[in-house]
């Protein structure tokens, strides 16, 4: 049986992936989850977690399994969807830079 630690940096640069992959600034995701810029900052600084339920949600949001948001653990089909997500990124900071 394998063993994945958890890692709060890693959790935060995924949150930070999600959030950009799909246009949001950290303000407009705060409104969406219902929590302060303060605290999801410090979320995604990799300095402080969520609660359980605030993982979940966000978890939910985004589309992505737990365990990928909280280990970065991937089912072999979610690769696809990890590409997507990251031309999407891509896509979105070109297009703010035009």
């Amino acid at each position: 049986m394998r063993t994945t630690k958890f890692n709060m940096k890693d959790f935060g640069a995924r949150l930070r992936m999600l959030r950009l992959a799909c246009g949001l600034t950290q303000e407009e995701f705060c409104d969406v989850i219902g929590i302060s810029d303060t605290h999801y900052r410090k979320i995604e600084a990799g300095t402080r977690t969520g609660s359980l339920e605030l993982i979940v949600e966000m978890a939910e949001y985004f589309h992505v399994s737990l365990d990928y948001l909280l280990l970065g653990e991937t089912e072999s089909n979610s690769k696809a969807k990890r590409d997507i997500l990251a031309v999407i990124e891509s896509l979105t900071r070109i297009a703010r830079e035009l």
